[in-house]
């Protein structure tokens, strides 16, 4: 039958309108059993085709397809595999095909034709942008007792480039949200083991304070006692070596209270909120002069301090370990003189401190942020080798960073930068 120019244009016209209305549909769903089902309906209606069949490949050939037979729809699962009949020589070489007598052809099994009413018959491959064959789809038997022509495999090809895109965009959002589910999962076992190990570290902790402290307490203890009875009378041997045990037991028992800051600053809860830096300033000062440690600390700009988002608690502890490091480590006969100021950059606080102190070395200044790394010998300058450690991790814990500028003998400039309120910024 020969067709006019009119007629093809027109067969054309409503095929493009056909096609963009089922592209826009199927690239809106990323159910496979949804675009499985429009694709064989829409084939259906386009081709003017008594059955369509659709299939998406398997690891283990053909599965997930539709077959619809004079317009009632088969959902199956079990696995197609092709052979030597029309769909696998389709599905091994890649290319279309069109038979106007099935009956005949030499590549259609004829009992299989012959089961199904097979009269003519359109197939081609789905075929990803890559080039790999995710599918299969089949016309077979045109209404009204007509063939497939070239013009009907034409619009054959072109649904199957619309349902092979369609089909692997949600085959790999289905991976994708598998593989983010599995992921998911794993870190949600993965927290669960963290959270388990945490608990059983702090309660060795706990076990281990205890178990170490007390012991070292009654030894100062019984020392001090021993020390007190003999007072202004005994053997200077002997009381130097009780205050050497006294003094050494009291460095332990501090050692072992940082440790315990330090493994606590990992694991605890640390609730945060709007902190001024002058209240923070001022309490670590205070806590210092308690202490006995003295110096001259100037804190600049004390009217004006911007606030922070952080923990009142912990920061005291960090400002406390800048300024006791600051007031301890200067040069024999220096009388410590410290500054403190802070700027406000953005979202960003910085607070300052400075000191008179004896510098460090470009090569130790990373060094001094490691636990039990210590420049000097405890003779010289006590303490545990901690102090810095604990303020990196809780300013860290905070978001923020730490650092210092420094150079031997010409003391340092220690800074940490935390996040600033929001009403500062």
């Amino acid at each position: 039958m020969m067709l006019t120019d009119a007629t093809v244009q027109k067969r054309t016209e409503e095929a493009l309108a056909t096609l963009r209305k089922l592209s826009a549909s199927l690239h809106a769903t990323a159910s496979l059993e949804s675009i499985l089902d429009q694709v064989a309906r829409e084939t259906q209606q386009l081709l003017r085709a008594e059955n369509c069949l659709v299939a998406l490949c398997s690891p283990d050939g053909f599965s997930s397809y539709r077959y619809l037979r004079q317009g009632s729809a088969a959902a199956c699962q079990r696995v197609w595999q092709p052979g030597p009949e029309l769909p696998g020589r389709v599905v091994f070489s890649a290319q279309p095909y069109l038979s106007i007598d099935a009956e005949h052809d030499p590549h259609i099994d004829p009992c299989l034709a012959g089961r199904h009413g097979v009269r003519n018959v359109i197939s081609t491959p789905l075929l990803a942008s890559d080039g790999n064959m995710i599918g299969y789809l089949e016309a077979q038997n045109k209404l009204d007792g007509a063939v497939f022509s070239g013009f009907d495999l034409e619009q054959l090809n072109s649904v199957a480039q619309i349902a092979a895109q369609a089909a692997k965009n949600a085959q790999d959002l289905q991976k994708m949200t598998k593989d983010a589910s599995e992921l998911e999962q794993r870190v949600a076992e993965r927290t669960a083991q963290l959270q388990e190990v945490n608990e059983e570290l702090d309660a060795f902790a706990f076990s281990v304070s205890h178990g170490l402290r007390a012991p070292l307490r009654a030894i100062v203890s019984f020392a001090s006692i021993l020390q007190d009875q003999h007072e202004g009378g005994g053997d200077p041997e002997r009381d130097a070596f009780l205050g050497r045990i006294i003094a050494v037991g009291q460095d332990m028992d501090q050692l072992i209270q940082d440790l315990l800051s330090y493994s606590r600053l990992s694991s605890d809860e640390m609730a945060l909120q709007t902190v001024r830096l002058d209240a923070v300033l001022q309490e670590a000062v205070d806590q210092l002069s308690r202490a006995g440690q003295s110096g001259n600390i100037e804190l600049h700009g004390a009217i004006e301090w911007p606030a922070v988002h952080g923990n009142f608690t912990v920061l005291v502890q960090v400002v406390w370990n800048l300024l006791s490091n600051a007031l301890k480590y200067v040069a024999p006969g220096v009388q410590p003189r410290v500054q403190v100021w802070a700027d406000l950059v953005q979202d960003t606080v910085r607070l300052w401190v400075q000191d008179n102190g004896i510098g460090i070395a470009m090569e130790n200044q990373e060094r001094i942020f490691q636990v039990f790394e210590r420049l000097h010998g405890v003779e010289s300058y006590p303490g545990t080798g901690i102090g810095l450690a604990i303020a990196r991790k809780a300013v860290q814990r905070h978001g923020g960073r730490i650092g210092v500028i420094s150079r031997l003998g010409a003391g340092s400039r220690f800074w940490i930068e935390l996040p600033a309120a929001l009403e500062d910024r």
